[in-house]
């Protein structure tokens, strides 16, 4: 059995599980039904508002709240396999390690993508709705891709890899903490707390550097961005998760007891 026949039937495997999960889309249900209450916005606002940044707007409201669910969902397929004593099955069977990893990590965050990506056109669906613009189903997958994916990528690589080292209630404890901190909250001086933060960088994940840099619209701590910048970050935030994941494969690779 060759890598990439081992990563696409792991892939499929995996996307199929996840995606059927109950509780996935239970809790992405409550979520949406919270953010709900902010699509009044999507039918009023003004004609004269451009679609990039009201696309953007509905974006980062989804990028604020939906990564902290997608986390916990993706933090425990990885030591799931340890869980319960199957690690050993898969390696009298599919010798491919690297590509049965990556095809789990990969499935899984697709599959977590769904939910997200079916609220996310609704939204769409009213601004075009309002808009009455061909152009909105273009520009709202584009940036999707651009704002959504990378983030996603990211944080699903994070929360397979650190509950190797930490215990999960830990990691899942430590991550909303990081989210508000490392995102959202402005960097010092524009806060009283001198507290050191990745906000207002490239690495920050919930992708204010590519809605600055890319299209033109201020997000968070980044109220202006240049287009290499926005490019920057799309970058760093894509070979991260690849870097990340492959020290997971060494790292349990070196741990017999994760195999």
């Amino acid at each position: 059995m060759n890598g990439f026949s081992v990563f696409l039937g792991t892939f499929l495997y995996e996307f199929r599980m996840q995606v059927r999960r109950p509780a996935l889309w239970l809790t992405f249900l409550l979520c949406s039904l919270v953010l709900t209450l902010t699509m009044h916005d999507l039918l009023t606002f003004s004609l004269e508002t451009p679609l990039t940044v009201v696309i953007s707007h509905w974006l980062m409201l989804l990028n604020t709240f939906f990564p902290i669910v997608f986390s916990f969902f993706l933090a425990d397929r990885f030591i799931r396999d340890q869980r319960i004593k199957v690690t050993e099955l898969f390696e009298t069977v599919v010798p491919a390690y690297g590509a049965r990893l990556f095809g789990k990590y990969l499935g899984c965050c697709l599959a977590t993508l769904v939910p997200i990506f079916l609220f996310y056109s609704l939204g769409i669906a009213l601004i075009l709705l309002h808009a009455r613009q061909v152009q909105v189903p273009g520009l709202a997958l584009e940036m999707f891709v651009a704002l959504v994916v990378p983030e996603v990528l990211f944080v699903g690589a994070f929360s397979m890899a650190i509950p190797v080292c930490i215990p999960l209630p830990v990691y899942q404890f430590l991550f909303v903490g990081y989210w508000f901190w490392g995102n959202i909250f402005p960097p010092y001086p524009h806060t009283p707390f001198p507290i050191p933060t990745l906000s207002g960088t490239i690495l920050t994940p919930i992708g204010s550097y590519i809605s600055a840099g890319l299209f033109g619209v201020p997000a968070f701590a980044v109220n202006q961005a240049s287009v290499v910048e926005g490019h920057a970050s799309l970058v760093v935030l894509l070979v991260c998760p690849v870097v990340v994941m492959c020290i997971l494969i060494v790292y349990a690779r070196w741990q017999p007891k994760l195999r």
